[in-house]
C-alpha cells in the first residue's frame, strides 16, 4: 500500500477529528440560530411575500415596484432588485405563506428548508447504503450542515434546497424504474427553477432503451410543460419573460456568482473595456460547452447512472449564467458519490485532489481592496468555486471512462454495495 496513503489513514483515524467536526458543527449551528432572527425581514423571504401578495391583491405582480409592499408588511427595503423576478409557478408556490404574517412566514419557510435538507440526507443515504462507513456518513452529514452553502441558504432563505430535494428524488425513482414520476418530478422542479430542466434530457433518455418510448416520453413531457404554463397562467409567463427576466439577467451580468459564463463575459468586458453585457453570447457558448462536454460523457462513457446524474448536476450548476453560492447545495449528493468512489479504491493522490477540489467550493468571494485595484486578480481569486466545479466534473468524467474494478463501488452500482473502501 502507498505509505502515504498508510499515514493518511493513520492520521484520519484519530478520534480527536471526531469530537472537533462536533464541536464546530455545534459552534456553527448555534451561529445560524443567532443570525437567523435578523433575516426575517430582508433577502428572498421578502422578495417572495412581496410578490406573492402582489400576485393574488392584483393578479399582475411583474413589472412593479415592490417598495411600498416592502414598507407595509415592514421588510428592510432592499438596495437591488425590487421588482419580482421569479417564475409564476414559484409565486404561486408561496402564496399559501402570504397568507401568514412576515415572522410565522419566515418560520414556516426555514421549517421547509430543513425538511428539503433532511429529505437529500436521507434519499442519500438511502442510495448509497453501507458504501461508507458510519463514522464517514457521520462526518459527511456534519461537514453538509456547517457547509457555507447551507449557511447562506437558511440566511437568504433561497429555494435551492427544495429543487434539489425534488431533483434527487427524480433521481431515485428513475432508479427504481419509476420514470414518468421521474420525468414529471424534474418537470416540476424546472418551473420552479428553470435551470434544473438542463437534467431532462438526461431523464428522458435513461427512461428507455427505445427511441420510440423516448421520444414519446419527451411528447408527453412537453405536454406536461404546456399544461403547467396554462395553470399557472399564460400571461403570467409572458410577463416574467418581458419583465423578469431583463432583471435577472442584468445582476447576472453585474454581479458575482461562479459559473463559467460569468467567468467568461467578466474577464472579456474586462479585457475589451466594453459592457458585459455586449459578451453576454461568448458566456452563453462557453456554457452551453460546457453541458455539451458533459451529456457527451455520459454518452461515451460506460453506463453509470449515479456518475451520470452528478456529472450532469455539476455542468448545470458550471454552465447556468448563475450560480451563486447556495446553489452548490446541489452538490451534496454527487460529493457523496464521489467520496463513496474514492474510498472504494483511494490514493494519496486522489485524496489530495478531492480534498483540494472541497477547499475550492467553499471558498467566498473576497472585496480586498488590493483585488479591486486588479481587476484580472480579482476575477481570478473570486472565482475560486468554479475551479472546483470543474475539478469535480473532471473526476467524474474520468470515473464513466474507467474500468470497473472488481469489488468497487463501480462494479456494485446497481445494488449500491461495495466490498471494498478506505475505512477511516
Amino acid at each position: 500500500m502507498d505509505p502515504l496513503l498508510t499515514q493518511m489513514r493513520r492520521i484520519a483515524g484519530n478520534r480527536l477529528w471526531d469530537a472537533g467536526l462536533w464541536a464546530v458543527a455545534i459552534v456553527c449551528l448555534v451561529r445560524l440560530a443567532l443570525a437567523l432572527p435578523e433575516r426575517a425581514h430582508r433577502i428572498d423571504l421578502a422578495h417572495y411575500y412581496t410578490s406573492s401578495r402582489l400576485l393574488i391583491e392584483t393578479g399582475h405582480p411583474y413589472g412593479t415596484d415592490l417598495t411600498q409592499l416592502y414598507e407595509r408588511f415592514g421588510f428592510i427595503v432592499p438596495e437591488d432588485i425590487r421588482q419580482a423576478t421569479n417564475p409564476p409557478s414559484l409565486l404561486w408556490l408561496f402564496v399559501p405563506f402570504v397568507l401568514l404574517t412576515p415572522g410565522q412566514a419566515f418560520v414556516a419557510w426555514a421549517a421547509v428548508q430543513a425538511l428539503a435538507l433532511g429529505a437529500i440526507l436521507w434519499q442519500t443515504k438511502r442510495l448509497l447504503r453501507d458504501r461508507l462507513s458510519p463514522r464517514a456518513w457521520r462526518f459527511l452529514f456534519l461537514g453538509i450542515l456547517i457547509s457555507h452553502p447551507i449557511y447562506w441558504h437558511f440566511l437568504m432563505s433561497q429555494s435551492q434546497l427544495l429543487s434539489a430535494a425534488l431533483v434527487l428524488t427524480a433521481y431515485a425513482w428513475q432508479r427504481e424504474g419509476k420514470h414518468w414520476r421521474a420525468i414529471l418530478a424534474v418537470m416540476v422542479t424546472g418551473f420552479l427553477k428553470i435551470f434544473p430542466l438542463i437534467l431532462l434530457p438526461w431523464f428522458i433518455w435513461r427512461s428507455d432503451t427505445h427511441w420510440r418510448g423516448r421520444l414519446n416520453r419527451a411528447l408527453v413531457a412537453t405536454a406536461v410543460g404546456l399544461a403547467l404554463v396554462g395553470l399557472t397562467g399564460w400571461r403570467l409567463w409572458v410577463d416574467f419573460y418581458r419583465e423578469g427576466v431583463p432583471v435577472l439577467s442584468f445582476w447576472a451580468l453585474h454581479s458575482w456568482n461562479f459559473t463559467l459564463p460569468s467567468f467568461v463575459i467578466e474577464l472579456t468586458s474586462i479585457s475589451t473595456g466594453s459592457s458585459a453585457v455586449g459578451w453576454l453570447w461568448a458566456g452563453l457558448i462557453s456554457g452551453l460547452g460546457v453541458i455539451t462536454a458533459a451529456y457527451a460523457a455520459c454518452w461515451r462513457g460506460k453506463q453509470d447512472a449515479e456518475v451520470e446524474f452528478s456529472l450532469l448536476c455539476v455542468a448545470m450548476l458550471l454552465g447556468s449564467l448563475v450560480t451563486w453560492g447556495h446553489y452548490l447545495v446541489f452538490l451534496f449528493f454527487p460529493v457523496a458519490v464521489w467520496v463513496a468512489r474514492l474510498t472504494a479504491q483511494p490514493t494519496s493522490g486522489k485524496l489530495f485532489y478531492c480534498a483540494l477540489t472541497l477547499v475550492l467550493l467553499s471558498i467566498g468571494a473576497h472585496r480586498h481592496p488590493f483585488l479591486f485595484a486588479h481587476p484580472y486578480l480579482r476575477v481570478l481569486v473570486n472565482w475560486s468555486p468554479m475551479y472546483g466545479l470543474f475539478a469535480m466534473g473532471v473526476a467524474l468524467a474520468r470515473e464513466l471512462n474507467a474500468p470497473a474494478p472488481a469489488g468497487s463501488a463501480s462494479s456494485a452500482v446497481a445494488d449500491g454495495r461495495s466490498d471494498k473502501r478506505l475505512d477511516f
